[in-house]
């Protein structure tokens, strides 16, 4: 799962895409201050802003005043965005409200901005619940919406390889291998699934 701090890069780029085109001269003020000015886009960077120090509250574990922001979140103009959704599904997972994190999820990866990150979550809180062809049909959709973004490959090893489908898990492991600044995280996701196995074997 991101940092806050390439969270925050996301949303400034998000924010640059959307209005950096803006007439630089609307009336003698600035497009961006002209458009930051505006009732929607303020009340979108509430929600980004309850959203980013919800997070942070997660991470501390104080899950209790991170759902009153989430819920600030969600009820503004951010609310059906992919980040927001993906922050409250992440807190009612931690809360062990896994249906909610479920349509969350969900929320998330049909919402703006979709990343991988919201297919890995779903899919491996699918794979959590013993349901491994809905997880592998996951990353498989993610390998289709992003199939330029090499980070999912140590992710899909790993659910290939649960899900019981070991000859694709090797086949894209050997290409992993030839990606240079890949290798060491395809190396480790092999080694996380070594780990597992030794664990439910015995030393």
């Amino acid at each position: 799962y991101p940092h806050v701090p390439e969270r925050m890069q996301k949303v400034e780029s998000y924010l640059l895409r959307e209005y950096g085109d803006a007439d630089p001269t609307i009336d003698g003020i600035s497009g961006w201050e002209a458009n930051v000015g505006a009732a929607t886009v303020q009340a979108l960077l509430e929600g980004y802003r309850a959203a980013f120090e919800a997070d942070a509250l997660i991470e501390q574990g104080n899950l209790v005043e991170a759902e009153r922001l989430l819920e600030q979140a969600v009820a503004s103009e951010a609310g059906e965005q992919s980040y927001p959704r993906m922050a409250l599904a992440r807190l009612r997972e931690l809360q062990g409200r896994y249906d909610l994190a479920r349509r969350n999820y969900e929320r998330a990866i049909d919402g703006e901005y979709s990343t991988y990150n919201a297919y890995q979550a779903l899919a491996m809180l699918a794979f959590a619940e013993g349901r491994a062809a809905e997880a592998q049909g996951l990353s498989d959709q993610a390998q289709g919406e992003f199939s330029g973004v090499p980070e999912l490959w140590p992710f899909r090893i790993k659910i290939m390889m649960r899900a019981g489908n070991p000859i694709g898990a090797n086949a894209l492991y050997k290409y992993c291998k030839t990606v240079q600044l890949m290798r060491a995280r395809c190396d480790a996701a092999v080694q996380d699934l070594i780990s597992e196995a030794q664990g439910m074997t015995g030393p």
